[in-house]
């Protein structure tokens, strides 16, 4: 994957990932550590849906909606 419209993707898959890694964690480990992964994973998560929200929209224009002087 590449480009723009991928990185709500990556943001996404990379979230899976470090949650994964926090319920790995927990296994073992019952510190601190474990609720940091998993806000982690959320905040990915997070920024995944900004940059999905973020992304023009196909026939959407940033321009003006109407010639000058109308």
């Amino acid at each position: 994957m590449s480009g723009g419209d991928s990185i709500p993707r990556l943001l996404r898959a990379a979230a899976v990932l470090v949650e994964h890694a926090g319920y790995e964690i927990a296994r073992s480990d019952t510190s601190v550590r474990v609720t940091q992964i998993i806000l982690i994973a959320a905040e990915l998560e997070r920024l995944g849906e900004t940059f999905e929200r973020a992304r023009p929209r196909p026939g959407f224009s940033m321009g003006r909606s109407q010639p000058e002087g109308g």
